[in-house]
């Protein structure tokens, strides 16, 4: 089959793979997919567990996310660890943002994450619009002292989704 080549080439006696088949984010860009892990996991002789306690997402925000996920046929099964949490869902309004980040104590406490790199920018032209300072926040090529550096301007950071994987913020757009 499609891996079996790889253990016959190094026959171990055991082994053990790590894995989170949500990770797969790029799926549809960079050709990722969890199929060859979980086609393993079918193996008779392979047992599976689960480590699905979540101490990143605080309860509310882990199902609502969980709920988001049922319609395209995903099940996430993790189980929060820690609750709290606001979640306001509703359409798109600038001034209603706008209001939102200027009543907060710091820019630096807000992320507005994006799809695609032009609705960073579209974003970002609305904010400057309205006197909010604002930083087009993109990880890549950055060593961890320049991340840490720009995540305490005192500036909205503006990304992409993929921008913000392993960072937090207390709000998030």
């Amino acid at each position: 089959d499609e891996y079996s080549f790889i253990f016959k080439m190094i026959k171990p006696d055991n082994f053990f793979v790590v894995g989170d088949p949500f990770q797969c984010i790029y799926e549809s860009m960079n050709h990722a997919s969890p199929y060859y892990m979980n086609k393993l996991a079918e193996e008779p002789d392979v047992v599976t567990y689960d480590l699905n306690e979540n101490y990143r997402n605080k309860a509310n925000i882990l199902q609502y996310a969980q709920k988001a996920l049922r319609p395209i046929g995903l099940h996430d099964n993790s189980i929060p660890m820690s609750i709290g949490g606001t979640i306001y869902e509703g359409k798109y309004n600038l001034d209603i943002l706008c209001d939102w980040i200027d009543s907060s104590d710091n820019y630096r406490d807000w992320a507005i994450l994006c799809y695609t790199n032009a609705e960073v920018d579209y974003i970002m032209k609305q904010l400057k619009s309205a006197f909010i300072p604002t930083i087009n926040f993109n990880q890549r090529k950055k060593t961890k002292k320049k991340i840490d550096a720009l995540m305490n301007q005192d500036k909205v950071k503006v990304l992409t989704i993929w921008g913000a994987k392993g960072l937090g913020f207390p709000y998030v757009v």
